[in-house]
């Protein structure tokens, strides 16, 4: 079983991290296997990597037949494990942090605020709770 460190461009990358997108297509360069571990690095748009990653496994691989095309392969993977999930809040992380059911089950991702734990959808520049003593920019 191999690693491989891969680039993954925003809209997949967040397909996969949030379980919609199930598969990889790819050029098979790398000779891909079931058990294999993909690393996927969010590139920017092709210009740039985020410092987002997300950890999946090849759980089925199509390399052949079916109307792939020669050299390229389509793999199952797994829900992804995210393994850097960090957004930049005036030299605050943002964790990236499981929201658990009653019954402790994680059933929503949520990011935390550095300051207070307060749980929001999406990285914010200030906290969302307004009683947060989170620093504000300075500028």
């Amino acid at each position: 079983m191999t690693v491989h460190q891969l680039k993954c461009w925003t809209d997949p990358y967040l397909a996969i991290r949030d379980g919609s997108k199930g598969f990889e297509y790819r050029l098979n360069d790398r000779d891909y296997n079931v058990g294999d571990t993909l690393v996927l690095n969010e590139w920017n748009t092709g210009t740039e990597y985020t410092g987002r990653v997300l950890e999946v496994f090849v759980t089925y691989i199509l390399k052949e037949g079916f109307g792939i095309p020669d050299g390229y392969c389509i793999m199952s993977i797994s829900r992804p494990r995210i393994i850097k999930e960090i957004g930049i809040d005036h030299n605050h992380e943002w964790s990236f942090a499981p929201i658990h059911n009653e019954a402790g089950v994680p059933i929503q991702m949520a990011y935390e605020c550095p300051h207070c734990g307060s749980l929001a959808d999406y990285e914010y520049d200030n906290c969302p709770n307004p009683f947060c003593k989170m620093p504000l920019d300075p500028d």
